[in-house]
């Protein structure tokens, strides 16, 4: 069976499966993911960056269900199938499950999704973390000069509600639809965090800036399920969101003043040894 891959941004069978070819045939030794990369978005293009600097392989779409393949960052995991090989990845929402029971799990992202893996049957590992929270250990910009008081960074479904939304000058919008690295550049100038998108606190806890949890709109599906599955990693309680439904009129240097630095992740290097790829 063949994966869906999704219409927009989506490689189809024919070109994901050309590619791989390609690179085998230069030399180029590559790993078979699934990721969903039907929108651009650094919460999913961060998954295979991580993977490619910790092997040196190129990940290359997974065309196939049947064959092994390797699911990490986001939630996907109820995408994994009899072949998914899983670092990392958590459900979206307590009515999640799997499809398939996986070849095999290194890690999950929080409690949450460990205890439904546990509910349903399935053992679940040890290690719990989002792989996303190990980026320092894969790139530091040369200079973080800090130039904005407070960054916003909005989940992609979000976007377009800060359309013709005038911000005061120490106020970042910074687009989460980028590349993997100009991304924590833009982070990295904001002193403060305030994201709608889990990948965006996960960043900011990641570098350590102080970061907030804010809502924007009803867009986001699973009732702020991955956000707390994320804090249970770090053994923290469940957190609530800000909503912020008056853009124009908003108060960021005072919800700014909410944000605070997370507890450290102190499964940094299990994560990382669990990497299940060899």
């Amino acid at each position: 069976m063949l994966f869906r891959f999704g219409a927009r941004g989506a490689l189809s069978f024919p070109k994901a499966f050309l590619r791989e070819q390609s690179l085998k045939a230069s030399g180029k030794a590559v790993i078979p993911m699934y990721w969903f990369f039907a929108v651009r978005n650094w919460g999913d293009l961060v998954g295979p960056y991580i993977v490619e600097r910790i092997t040196g392989a190129t990940p290359v779409p997974a065309y196939s269900e049947k064959a092994a393949h390797l699911i990490t960052v986001g939630s996907i995991l109820s995408r994994s199938t009899a072949s998914s090989v899983v670092w990392g990845s958590g459900f979206i929402s307590s009515a999640d499950s799997l499809q398939a029971v996986p070849a095999k799990i290194s890690a999950v992202r929080g409690r949450y999704s460990s205890e439904s893996l546990d509910r349903s049957g399935v053992e679940p590992p040890d290690v719990l973390g989002d792989p996303a929270m190990l980026m320092p250990r894969f790139y530091q910009p040369s200079e973080q000069r800090r130039q904005y008081r407070v960054g916003i960074v909005p989940h992609y479904t979000d976007l377009p509600l800060f359309k013709g939304v005038t911000l005061p000058g120490d106020v970042a919008l910074i687009d989460i639809r980028q590349d993997v690295e100009p991304f924590i550049d833009e982070l990295l100038t904001c002193e403060t965090i305030l994201s709608s998108s889990l990948h965006g606190l996960i960043a900011a806890d990641a570098y350590g800036i102080p970061n907030h949890w804010v809502e924007f709109s009803g867009n986001l599906v699973g009732s702020g399920f991955k956000f707390n599955d994320y804090y249970s990693s770090l053994d923290e309680p469940d957190a609530y969101p800000e909503t912020v439904l008056e853009l124009a009129n908003a108060d960021w240097l005072g919800l700014a003043s909410l944000a605070s630095l997370h507890k450290g992740y102190a499964m940094g290097e299990a994560l990382l040894e669990a990497f299940p790829w060899k």
